[in-house]
């Protein structure tokens, strides 16, 4: 497994317990999240893109996930200059980062329990 997919986990799980309900609630809301990505990704819903990835950019670093927030500030860059070719490679990275979170949840979230 190279570096590229192997799972994610927090940088906070094991910081401190205040951090855990955040990293839990933002790893069982990514399902949902990811599913309407792909979907208006398909239906080229820039819009409605630019708000997921918007949702995404926030909620990813707050809960110890920089990498989310970093990659989503270039999708938004890509997308507000009209550049939705290059913005969709870069939706298909965020995806597989979404996939190796998901990956990562029960290591993120035993670290978060066990401290």
């Amino acid at each position: 497994m190279s570096q590229g997919d192997e799972p994610l986990v927090s940088e906070l799980a094991a910081e401190d317990e205040l951090f855990h309900p955040a990293i839990e609630c933002f790893i069982q809301g990514l399902p949902q999240i990811r599913e309407s990505l792909r979907r208006a990704m398909d239906s080229r819903a820039w819009h409605e893109v630019a708000e997921l990835i918007h949702r995404l950019k926030g909620a990813g670093g707050g809960v110890g996930y920089p990498q989310v927030t970093e990659l989503a500030q270039h999708i938004e860059a890509l997308l507000r200059a009209g550049h939705h070719d290059r913005a969709h490679d870069l939706l298909t990275q965020m995806d597989r980062l979404l996939d190796r979170i998901l990956a990562g949840a029960h290591l993120s979230l035993s670290s978060a329990r066990t401290g």
